[in-house]
């Protein structure tokens, strides 16, 4: 009986161990089935650009919920003479489909001249609700005059998502895929000085 006993104990322990196993497994890919940044152009730097983003959670996206792109080496300022850009507060962003989200660019300072800008990012504002497992559409229109510094390679790590939403787990989420743009920042050869107040 007590052999018994000790088989089925250690078949529970055995089950619950996989079990735990798969939902590690499964926990990078609950929130997002889907994540995919194109820039437009995407030969070229320096020059204002279309940046979408296409995205499928896996739950509601309630009114009010923020998602946060970090967008190292891009800013709104004058890349030709390492001329930061500013702050665009929430709203006067412009994004699109703007029936649905509002956009605020937080601009990045400009850092070392290999790795610009590592702190930009856009923040959108769902002014609707979205479905779950319903692929969205968000872009930061060339009017904003958002651009890429110097390249970025393709499918790079260093930009990510995050949400406010409290279905989702809040810590930052890589791309699926992300389109090269240039040819990098290893070829810059500029260089500057950074005053600071």
């Amino acid at each position: 009986m007590l052999k018994v006993a000790v088989i089925a104990l250690a078949l529970l322990v055995l089950k619950v161990a996989f079990c735990q196993e798969m939902v590690i497994i499964d926990d990078d890919d609950k929130d997002i089935k889907w994540l995919e940044m194109e820039v437009d152009p995407s030969d070229t730097t320096r020059v204002a650009v279309n940046i979408t983003f296409e995205m499928e959670f896996t739950y509601k996206v309630a009114i009010g919920v923020n998602i946060t792109v970090l967008l190292p080496r891009f800013t709104n300022g004058d890349p030709s003479s390492s001329t930061p850009g500013s702050n665009i507060g929430m709203g006067s962003l412009y994004v699109s489909p703007s029936r649905l989200v509002e956009g605020q660019w937080v601009e990045g300072s400009l850092g070392s001249f290999s790795d610009p800008h590592s702190e930009s990012k856009v923040v959108f504002r769902f002014l609707e609700e979205v479905d779950e497992n319903e692929l969205i559409s968000l872009s930061i229109l060339p009017q904003a005059g958002v651009k890429a510094y110097c390249g970025i390679g393709p499918n790079w790590e260093s930009i990510t998502l995050s949400t406010t939403s409290p279905l989702a787990n809040t810590s930052s989420t890589t791309f699926d895929t992300v389109s090269q743009v240039g040819s990098g920042c290893a070829g810059e050869k500029r260089w500057y000085v950074v005053i600071e107040n």
